[in-house]
């Protein structure tokens, strides 16, 4: 199901705000994504801050939000940001928006945002739009961003609209019989600038940690030429309940071989679940591994790691391993962070 509103702010004409409002999911159950996007040329894109230099001071945001409905993932899209026209003369900016399923149909109407202006400084009202644009869908994969300029000076008394290509505004899909459809709009030719593919976020990632750290080694089941021959396994996925599953499976070594069969020690494993601001959820209890001889393959001197914690506002998870001197003091850490990440856009 998808329901469209389309909001604008009263009084303010040249920064008019245009919203695609569809289903709304619990915020609760969302694993949620904030990326940054920016573009710079004859046409910009940015945070409606401050334009220097000939580009925006800051980047626009893409937000993208996976929440659990009825046991299924639904995705939501939202892209927030100023378009401007930025060029000496006058012409038309365009930003064209379309969403787009993994096989490249599209899953909601494209937007189209333009701002016909006097050109010169990009900081003038006359010369920015602001854009706010929601879409939610299920099959929802990427989103397609093209840039064209115009040459045409447009219209600088018409409303500022988001439309559709077919030029009825955008989400409206509703078609009056009585007065007939929407008289075309004039044609006006534009030239393509960029073209730019906002993919969303991948919410199953596996990660290879591998950690050859003196005589604390973490990695695959194999030791050899003093280090784990590959790394082990960590994976962050998504549930269709709308819980992340933090998965890390490997093994853990005293390696020791220079030193000779003699000296004895300890390495230590810690696994901490965290949030997206890198606040501790989880901190399992630590793998221990008590070495006694100088072969890392020895089944004395390693241990099995696999452990799993799952929960709503997981993001991230850290492994620490360090070496364990006297009862209980950690010495020489090292640790490695594997987040979620946003993708960067695909441009031509």
């Amino acid at each position: 199901m998808r329901c469209y509103r389309l909001v604008s702010r009263p009084g303010v004409s040249a920064a008019a705000v245009l919203c695609l409002l569809c289903a709304i999911v619990p915020e609760a159950q969302a694993l949620k994504f904030t990326c940054s996007y920016f573009y710079n040329g004859e046409v910009d894109f940015g945070k409606n801050t401050r334009h220097e230099w000939g580009a925006p001071k800051e980047s626009g945001l893409v937000r993208w939000t996976f929440a659990s409905v009825n046991g299924a993932i639904v995705r939501t899209v939202r892209i927030q940001g100023t378009l401007y026209l930025d060029r000496l003369g006058p012409g038309i900016a365009r930003m064209q928006m379309d969403f787009l399923n993994s096989g490249g149909g599209a899953v909601a109407d494209s937007a189209v945002a333009e701002r016909p202006g006097p050109g010169g400084d990009a900081n003038l009202r006359d010369n920015k739009m602001h854009v706010d644009v929601t879409v939610t869908h299920a099959n929802l994969n990427r989103v397609l961003i093209t840039y064209s300029i115009s040459d045409n000076p447009g219209d600088p008394a018409a409303p500022l609209e988001i439309r559709t290509t077919t030029g009825q505004k955008w989400g409206d899909q509703r078609i009056n019989i009585v007065e007939g459809t929407p008289p075309p709009r004039p044609a006006i030719a534009f030239k393509d600038l960029r073209f730019d593919t906002l993919r969303a976020p991948d919410v199953d990632v596996e990660f290879s940690p591998k950690f050859n750290h003196g005589s604390t080694d973490f990695g695959s089941d194999r030791h050899e030429w003093g280090g784990p021959v590959s790394g082990g396994s960590l994976r962050l996925f998504l549930r269709n309940n709308g819980e992340v599953t933090g998965r890390v499976t490997g093994w853990l070594y005293w390696d020791n071989y220079f030193n000779g069969p003699s000296h004895t020690g300890t390495t230590r494993l810690a696994i901490n679940y965290l949030n997206k601001n890198g606040d501790i959820l989880s901190s399992r209890k630590a793998f221990r591994v008590f070495g006694v001889s100088w072969d890392a393959n020895d089944p004395k001197n390693k241990t099995r790691v696999e452990r799993e914690f799952s929960h709503r506002d997981l993001f991230q998870v850290q492994l620490r391993i360090s070496k364990v001197v006297g009862s209980n003091l950690r010495v020489d850490p090292l640790a490695g962070s594997y987040p979620f990440k946003c993708r960067p856009p695909e441009s031509q």
